[in-house]
């Protein structure tokens, strides 16, 4: 009794295992065929009216409106090009010494600093000056004077 006991034991197991492989694991079946057209379908194309205003009233004419601020997006784009440009040029100039004057970099305020000369009101002159005649595009509050 205790052999028969022992097959229904491994009967129960091997029937359990593929109970659960029959529910758990997917049995791969053979790729279905997939019917792909070979060319597309004709269809037929648009009919195109025409439509007839002789007895009706003409169409307004429409006037685009404009929407801008009456500057130019090419000559604001040059300025801020200009700008930069020159404001780059500088920086790669700095520490920067001229008579009157020294020119350095703040990147935490993204400005320039400038260190005046004695006597400054001469010096402020000069730096001046020097902006308008080298670097036109970059303004004045770019600038931190001391």
């Amino acid at each position: 009794m205790n052999t028969d006991l022992k097959h229904y034991l491994v009967i129960a197991t091997i029937l359990g295992i593929l109970f659960f492989m029959v529910l758990f694991i997917p049995i791969n079946k053979p790729d279905e065929e997939i019917l792909v057209p070979t060319s597309v379908p004709s269809q037929p194309l648009p009919t195109k009216i025409i439509p007839s205003y002789s007895n009706s009233k003409p169409l307004p004419t429409l006037i685009p409106v404009e929407t801008g601020t009456g500057v130019k997006e090419e000559e604001l784009a040059q300025e801020i090009k200009d700008l930069s440009t020159q404001k780059q040029e500088l920086r790669n100039k700095i520490p920067l010494k001229l008579p009157g004057f020294n020119i350095g970099f703040d990147y935490a305020e993204d400005k320039f600093i400038v260190t005046l000369d004695s006597p400054k009101a001469n010096s402020k002159i000069s730096f001046e000056a020097w902006l308008k005649a080298n670097y036109i595009n970059i303004p004045l509050d770019r600038f931190l004077i001391k």
